[in-house]
């Protein structure tokens, strides 16, 4: 999404993200106190944030240089085996092998064990909980490319919390089973 074109040498195209800014003294002014590491926030939104015709970050008119390390992070986020179904995947698969482990470990014919399963999985899966809710919340706190790949993935993310929540529900009707067998025996 491009706006237009402004055809003062000091400054390039720009990229828009939000309300636009259409004096350039102002978008100069807000891009030299912010620099170029992100987008410039305003009361009502996301400012432009200025480039130049080769599409690099520029402040007034300058290229500002971009980091080759950013910039690999950035494709390794962008990759597609880190990114919706690839993640959830990448997520339960650990969870369920570490419950499957724990459930041939542990005697689940008594109540106690049972519930310690209960509360493995609770605290296996609580965490991805707080990050889903988190993800928005770090993107305008601590905003780059890990916020925003965690805000692009929150959803998966939450679905890693119900994937993993889903075990709780196992445990809890093997618990509840368990309780009818040995009810109806006596």
């Amino acid at each position: 999404m491009r706006s237009s074109t402004d055809s003062s040498p000091n400054r390039g195209t720009s990229i828009r993200f939000g309300n636009l800014i259409n004096d350039s003294a102002d978008v100069g002014m807000l891009a030299g106190l912010h620099g170029a590491s992100g987008p410039i926030r305003q009361a009502d939104g996301l400012a432009d944030v200025p480039y130049d015709n080769t599409e690099r970050p520029c402040v007034q008119g300058r290229q500002v240089s971009v980091n080759p390390v950013g910039a690999k992070i950035d494709n390794i986020l962008k990759s597609k085996r880190i990114n919706g179904w690839n993640l959830f995947w990448l997520v339960t698969a650990p969870i369920s092998l570490v419950m499957l482990l724990t459930m041939v470990r542990v005697d689940l014919s008594s109540a106690e064990n049972v519930s310690s399963m209960i509360q493995l999985s609770v605290r296996i899966a609580v965490p991805w909980l707080f990050v889903a809710f988190a993800a928005s919340s770090l993107q305008v706190v601590f905003p780059g490319s890990f916020s925003r790949w965690l805000l692009r993935n929150r959803k998966v993310i939450g679905l890693c919390f119900a994937a993993a929540m889903g075990w709780q529900l196992f445990f809890i009707l093997w618990l509840v089973g368990a309780f009818l067998i040995v009810k109806s025996i006596s």
